[in-house]
């Protein structure tokens, strides 16, 4: 049975802790299996709600989740457990904004933090006459931090890519060549022909790798710089990607190397330059100029420069700067490039398998046997790795376990916006607030969005605004 406790922070909380701590200690949370067990309890499983959290250090140095523990322990005792073994820690932090006028004030931005502490543990009954450990260590620790390994763990893909499951760390160690566009040393150091296996040597991991329709490749690094592979050759570099919209791009993490710098092109202009200074640094090359746009070619190659016009103020006129290139092979006309779209079998193969008391099937290894054409972002914004999953759906695994499912409108330009509220249909759940409220009848109403918690889940809904009939516009599903 679950036990949810909810709380306000205080200093308080201390000599609470301290205090039940004296009183029943319960029964310890040990780092490894015992070797002789007369009997092994249920799962035990037990959800915390802590109403702004403060805490800036370590949660599970803190009093709340100190807290927590205590309260497992004293569980187990209860059942007539003499020991347990922490299977599970879920940590979840949910920071929400609201707008509040004051009389003298005025508006002003309130920002509170929740956070929601969800452990998995295992109680055993031990043998009279042998109380001595095994060597199978527990996945955490007695105080409920995961083991760290300092081993790294690889995966071959079908392209024989080895890349760290860790991308953000091996792409903070990666040295980057400079962010320079030129026909001899192509951008970044990496040339038209090369495999995705030596871009990989020289930039690390990519942030985003994408299938297209026509099976071609997408890497991207940082937000703004996209490589295209035919076959693992490269054909074309480009700063700008037309199928990712503002949401999509903004799923991918931020990249020191690549966000934070202005490219050049053959050394002589930089991102950003007027119209005028380009021309003058190119008068010596074999150039065409169009609309906005500016090509150079040398024997089978190309650079398309494209401007923009912008305006300083209102009383100036508009100056045209330069805002992205393209390196291609001269005789590259490739179509706009589109992604495969799930069939309805898949559609609703992902949606069931969505619902909470479906989600154990949804493994890493079956999302890939019924939707190959998944797309993964390696360095999402969180840092972490999320499966791209059909226009508007994000998967978190766990090992092969779905971890976190976000569902929101789409992440692509040229998609009906409506796919969302298909994708809210397919799981079965109303489309506004106050039909939520009335199929959740638990969860705790927060204004614009709503939270739901139960023993195998937690959702968080959120909403156009306040009112009964607001539209439900994103859907946050953490799997336990």
């Amino acid at each position: 049975m679950i036990s949810k406790i909810k709380c306000l922070v205080s200093i308080s909380l201390t000599f609470i802790v301290s205090a039940q701590a004296a009183d029943n200690e319960g029964a310890p949370i040990v780092d490894y299996k015992p070797n002789c067990i007369t009997k092994t309890f249920a799962p035990h499983y037990l959800n915390v709600e802590v109403l702004d959290y403060s805490d800036l250090g370590a949660i599970e140095d803190s009093p709340a989740f100190v807290l927590a523990l205590q309260q497992l322990r004293q569980d187990a005792t209860a059942l007539g457990a003499e020991v347990m073994l922490l299977t599970n820690v879920e940590n979840i932090k949910i920071t929400k904004e609201k707008n509040r006028t004051g009389r003298r004030a005025g508006p002003k931005v309130v920002r509170t933090t929740d956070l929601k502490i969800h452990i998995a543990a295992q109680a055993y009954k031990l043998c009279n006459g042998d109380k001595s450990y095994s060597n199978d260590r527990a996945s955490y620790t007695t105080k409920g931090f995961a083991l760290q390994s300092t081993q790294y763990s690889y995966t071959v893909s079908h392209s024989s890519i080895i890349t760290a499951k860790e991308p953000a760390m091996l792409a903070q160690e990666t040295t980057l060549p400079p962010a320079n566009v030129s026909f001899s040393t192509g951008v970044y150091g990496i040339n038209l022909g090369v495999s995705t296996t030596q871009t990989a040597q020289k930039l690390g991991p990519p942030s985003i790798i994408l299938t297209l329709d026509n099976n071609d490749k997408v890497w991207g690094y940082g937000r703004n710089l996209w490589f295209t592979y035919s076959a693992d050759k490269l054909k074309s570099v480009s700063s700008t990607f037309s199928i990712l919209n503002g949401a999509g791009k903004n799923n991918i993490g931020f990249r020191d190397g690549f966000d934070d710098k202005r490219w050049r092109i053959e050394d002589k202009i930089a991102q950003k330059n007027s119209i005028e200074q380009v021309r003058n640094s190119l008068s010596k090359h074999d150039i065409t100029e169009l609309p906005e746009q500016i090509i150079i070619t040398q024997k089978q190659q190309r650079i398309i420069l494209q401007f923009d016009k912008f305006h300083p103020t209102t009383k100036d006129d508009p100056v045209t700067l330069l805002t992205n290139f393209t390196y291609t092979s001269k005789i590259d006309e490739s179509a706009r490039p589109s992604l495969p779209q799930l069939t309805s079998i898949q559609e609703h193969w992902l949606y069931k398998h969505l619902q909470p008391n479906n989600v154990k099937s949804l493994t890493l290894l079956n999302l890939m046997k019924q939707i190959p054409q998944a797309n993964k972002i390696n360095i999402a914004n969180d840092h972490k790795q999320w499966w791209l999953v059909g226009n508007n759906v994000l998967l978190q695994f766990h090992g092969t376990a779905l971890g976190q499912a976000h569902v929101s409108e789409p992440f692509f330009t040229g998609y009906n916006n409506d796919a969302f509220f298909q994708s809210v249909k397919l799981l079965k759940l109303p489309l506004n607030k106050k039909g939520m409220l009335e199929h959740y009848t638990d969860a705790n109403d927060n204004y614009d969005e709503i939270d739901v918690s139960r023993e195998d889940f937690n959702l968080i809904a959120k909403f156009e605004s306040e009112e009964n009939d607001a539209a439900v516009y994103d859907l946050v599903f953490t799997y336990y």
